[in-house]
């Protein structure tokens, strides 16, 4: 769902560089950057999800 989002360890502002290079020439850095914000959402969900089930 979020290839550049899979590992929370890794540099993720490093990832997020790169997509912004890469998509700027089809004009798709809002997009990615929609993406970005949704998919951490949703990590923070899982995340919180987890610690509520481990409790």
């Amino acid at each position: 769902m979020c290839p550049f989002l899979l590992s929370l360890t890794g540099p993720v502002e490093y990832h997020i560089k790169y997509r912004m290079r890469m998509h700027r020439q089809r004009h798709k850095c809002r997009l990615v950057r929609m993406v970005k914000e949704g998919c951490v959402q949703l990590l923070l969900l899982h995340q919180c999800r987890n610690l509520l089930g481990h409790q």
